[in-house]
């Protein structure tokens, strides 16, 4: 994982383990992190686990910021999870343009004013301070394609608690590994960094794929209710689940996903 803190501070904060400089004078200057934007991690950092940076045990020392969080970098086995750029939006608004991913939303053919309305919010939601919502680009690290996108979203009537989202491109539906394997990268942040008590999530009862992950992590479901028109058209209903602290640390794995 990589934050990017104010100019002046270290590339690390206090709290983490030895690995990268721990003073640079301008960190937009960083020579690792300069690495880091080109190769998708830091060539002087050990951890290169699901959340690069990260101390092998959190430190009761770090003390994560809202406030302060400038770039956000998620490191997986193979996948970099990263805030958007405006280089992105491109490839965003392509892969919603499939149509696949229209027949399941019911979005009319040649309308992408949603895609493009939600990856601007995206972009302003990286100015916030304090920043509140974390919706980042899911890329492949040997080709550096985008393969979809994961939030954590804090709610902010309740900082312990985020609302967790996943969506990957229509050619990725059914490669749970992939969906696993980024999944866990946004609950390990949002437990072990942010320091939350909850994740909250919706779905549809028809995608057996999201409920087989959301199972897998221990979660739960708590609610069923009527969904929107294009759930309804399909007789399914909006299904709400809950994934604590607790219920996570407690998970136990069962057969191996496709990958």
């Amino acid at each position: 994982m990589v934050l990017g803190k104010s100019r002046a501070e270290a590339c690390l904060p206090d709290g983490w383990e030895d690995g990268c400089s721990r003073s640079c004078p301008n960190v937009d200057n960083c020579r690792h992190r300069a690495e880091s934007r080109g190769s998708g991690h830091c060539s002087q950092n050990p951890f290169r686990g699901e959340l690069q940076g990260m101390p092998v045990k959190p430190s009761e020392r770090f003390k994560y910021s809202l406030n302060e969080v400038i770039v956000m970098m998620l490191i997986s086995r193979r996948y970099t999870l990263r805030d958007f750029t405006e280089e992105d939006r491109s490839a965003f608004v392509s892969y919603q343009d499939d149509p696949r991913y229209r027949e399941l939303y019911d979005i009319a053919t040649g309308d992408d004013e949603k895609a493009q309305s939600l990856f601007s919010m995206f972009l302003d939601w990286q100015l916030d301070r304090p920043r509140l919502n974390f919706q980042l680009g899911i890329f492949d690290k040997s080709s550096g394609k985008l393969c979809g996108c994961g939030g954590v979203r804090v709610k902010a009537e309740d900082r312990k608690v985020a609302v967790l989202g996943l969506e990957l491109a229509p050619e990725l539906w059914g490669r749970h590994k992939v969906a696993i394997e980024v999944g866990e990268c946004l609950v390990r942040f949002g437990f072990e960094t942010i320091g939350l008590d909850a994740f909250v999530s919706d779905t549809s009862s028809g995608n057996s794929r999201v409920i087989k992950i959301a199972k897998r992590y221990g979660a739960v479901q708590v609610a069923e209710r009527p969904g929107p028109a294009w759930m309804e058209a399909r007789g399914w209903k909006e299904v709400d689940w809950l994934l604590t602290r607790q219920q996570w640390n407690q998970r136990t794995f069962g057969a191996t996903a496709k990958k």
